[in-house]
């Protein structure tokens, strides 16, 4: 009985150095210019890809979908397009 308590112990404590190892690995890298760089490139087009989808199924149904997914397109469509249009400049 008392080898099942060390051997638990035991397996609990490998077990536990082993999360933080990895939990140390995974946040170095999250951290890692790198990484930052891809997702900066993907959010962008995988934003236009969701807002493509959302205005191809509410022009599908011809705006007669549930509010939700109105609102989140209109939202989306506000986003992308702020996100293309410079915000530099002034009046003109």
């Amino acid at each position: 009985m008392m080898t099942d308590g060390i051997i638990i112990g035991i397996g609990s404590t490998v077990g536990a150095l082993i999360l933080v190892a990895l939990a140390a690995l995974v946040a170095r890298q999250w951290r890692s210019p790198k990484r930052i760089d891809r997702l900066e490139r993907v959010v962008p087009i995988l934003t236009r890809g969701v807002w493509a989808l959302l205005g191809l199924h509410v022009q599908e149904h011809n705006g007669d979908v549930a509010p939700e997914i109105t609102d989140a397109y209109s939202d989306l469509t506000k986003i992308v397009t702020n996100g293309v249009v410079s915000q530099k400049g002034g009046n003109k």
